[in-house]
């Protein structure tokens, strides 16, 4: 029968977020869900121009009423052809680890969970390739910004040139200390995320950034299943930057055996499978 609440005008949907943390192919992730026709996804909305947050003066309520501000334009946002909202069954963007996941931690949890919002972590494993892409990512920044070069910093690739122009031109810091310490920092992050989540939460899916490039469709079948919508074949704009480059061409000569030396006799021994290629 007719019932009252069907003249309502808002739409029920399932709110999700992306838990990330920089360059572990988060936009990759977003822009993938965002192709799905019933879901809306966004970037770092939090950092939203205009209304980005300080987390250190705001209260978990105060940051509680700005998530549900970010839903708000998330889903009011035109989207292309697909202007019908009444299809749009999630509707979710990312909140990096250091855009108060990790400061507000627990009491975060506990809230996501008693207001069912889904939580999807990503997690990049290979952190030899994160500290690449964080490294040449400033570094590009800086050169653009001295202006030695008219071309514009792109912080996520859309065109193969795009994507080879930062992979060509760039060499990084390679001081072993330097590198193992943004490895290691970085592990264990991802770890501190983890455990909370897994602790607080009922309803979370894990997605490991490697799995996720490597079976595109298979690992967003899960998610789309995890958020309720239908099974769709998707796409990310999003080039890869660093595919198929020898990670030690990254580094200069006189500090690649050192680095792989170090490396080697670490826990991460193993990101060396594409040390040479």
């Amino acid at each position: 029968g007719h019932d009252a609440h069907d003249d309502r005008p808002t739409v029920a949907y399932q709110k999700f977020l992306v838990f990330a943390e920089q360059r572990s192919g988060s936009r990759f992730l977003t822009d993938l869900l965002d192709d799905h026709p019933q879901v809306r996804c966004s970037n770092e909305e939090l950092n939203h121009p205009g209304s980005a947050i300080n987390i250190k003066h705001l209260s978990l309520d105060d940051y509680l009423a700005e998530l549900e501000k970010a839903y708000q334009r998330v889903f009011s946002k035109n989207g292309s052809s697909r202007e019908d909202k009444s299809q749009i069954k999630a509707v979710g963007f990312k909140v990096m680890y250091n855009q108060g996941v990790v400061h507000y931690g627990s009491g975060l949890m506990e809230k996501l969970d008693e207001m069912n919002i889904k939580v999807i972590h990503l997690e990049r494993r290979n952190k030899l390739l994160q500290y690449i892409s964080e490294m040449s990512n400033e570094k590009d920044k800086q050169i653009k910004a001295e202006g030695k070069d008219s071309e514009k910093h792109i912080a996520h690739p859309t065109t193969p040139e795009e994507a080879e122009r930062i992979r060509d031109e760039i060499t990084v810091n390679g001081r072993p200390s330097k590198v193992l310490h943004f490895m290691q920092r970085k592990s264990e992050g991802d770890k501190e995320v983890s455990d909370l989540v897994s602790e607080h939460l009922d309803d979370y899916a894990r997605v490991i950034y490697e799995q996720l490039s490597d079976k595109t469709e298979e690992e967003m079948a899960k998610l789309f299943n995890f958020l309720g919508v239908d099974k769709r074949h998707v796409h990310s704009r999003m080039e890869k930057i660093h595919r198929g480059k020898p990670t030690r061409s990254y580094f200069a000569e006189k500090d690649q055996e050192g680095l792989r030396v170090a490396l080697e006799e670490s826990d991460f021994a193993w990101v060396l499978d594409g040390w040479r290629m």
